[in-house]
């Protein structure tokens, strides 16, 4: 894609760079990137996204019709990056990787981000952005591609288009085998805005958010808060709560949307805090939050 910020295309693609062991025999795959400014004429390749032991350990071994039991597997860690396809979004990069467990030769989507296109974070947990189908389902074998410009805005959801199959990396349908080797397209629909939330159970939660200057009157929450409650105070810059913008003056949020908009009792407004470094924290119990908006 052609990279805005850096006025020059960007490719994210097999690494060419390959981490190998001393006799030259094992290599993880994992993702490279590389710059343009004609498309033709490609530089600065460098390894940007690789599994680490908390994936797999090196040097796995795979047992399947291909391969004879026990035999090393020739490319290392059992878990790897196969692809991935990256898109600018607002202020950072979304990333959809393609995960590949190497032993029962799985594939399913990860979502990774990055704030400069080359040092990629994963969530904590790792868990999958769009999973293997159900158990006998069309797509249980593989979940891949997610292509360029997703996702796409319909209403206030977000719509994934994805590449599933009924067979896995070593070519052993999983599902549906009857029908020969499926891949076809699929596609998930999630709210605007909610790659990444905070969830809070019955237990209170409490989140605080980085100081920043306000330049609105209105803040409005991307929130489901429709089993529970949402409370937000407004902060100084040292995390203290403001006469009349506190948790005690804050009404309770009980609504599932996506800009819900933050109130207090009596005088308690924002207008008052135009142009200061503030912070927000919020209470949560039986809800999530996944956004910010001011106006």
């Amino acid at each position: 894609f052609f990279d805005q910020k850096l006025g020059r295309y960007v490719l994210y693609t097999r690494s060419s760079i390959l981490a190998t062991t001393p006799d030259k025999r094992s290599a993880n795959r994992m993702m490279a990137r590389v710059e343009s400014d004609d498309v033709v004429h490609w530089r600065n390749e460098q390894t940007v996204l690789d599994t680490d032991d908390r994936d797999a350990v090196a040097a796995g071994t795979v047992n399947d019709a291909k391969t004879p039991q026990g035999e090393e597997y020739p490319r290392g860690r059992d878990g790897q990056f196969y692809g991935m396809i990256v898109r600018p979004y607002q202020n950072l990069y979304l990333g959809f990787a393609q995960y590949y467990d190497v032993v029962p030769g799985r594939m399913w989507c990860e979502l990774v981000y990055s704030y400069d296109g080359i040092d990629w974070k994963r969530e904590p947990k790792r868990e999958p952005f769009i999973a293997l189908g159900d158990k006998g389902a069309w797509d249980s074998g593989m979940v891949m591609w997610i292509p360029k410009g997703c996702p796409f805005p319909v209403g206030d959801d977000w719509y994934f288009y994805y590449s599933g199959s009924n067979f896995n990396h070593h070519a052993k349908a999983v599902a549906m085998a009857e029908k020969g080797q499926i891949l076809a397209l699929g596609i998930v629909r999630l709210k605007r805005g909610r790659l990444v939330g905070y969830t809070a159970g019955k237990k209170p939660g409490y989140l605080l958010t980085k100081p920043f200057v306000v330049n609105g009157s209105i803040i409005a929450v991307n929130a489901n808060a429709k089993s529970g409650k949402l409370l937000v105070e407004v902060c100084d810059h040292l995390g203290r709560g403001l006469n009349e913008l506190g948790l005690a003056e804050a009404v309770p949020i009980r609504e599932d949307g996506l800009r819900l908009a933050v109130r207090f009792k009596g005088a308690g407004s924002l207008e008052k805090c135009r142009g200061q470094t503030i912070r927000l924290r919020m209470q949560l119990s039986n809800a999530s939050v996944y956004g910010l908006a001011f106006g």
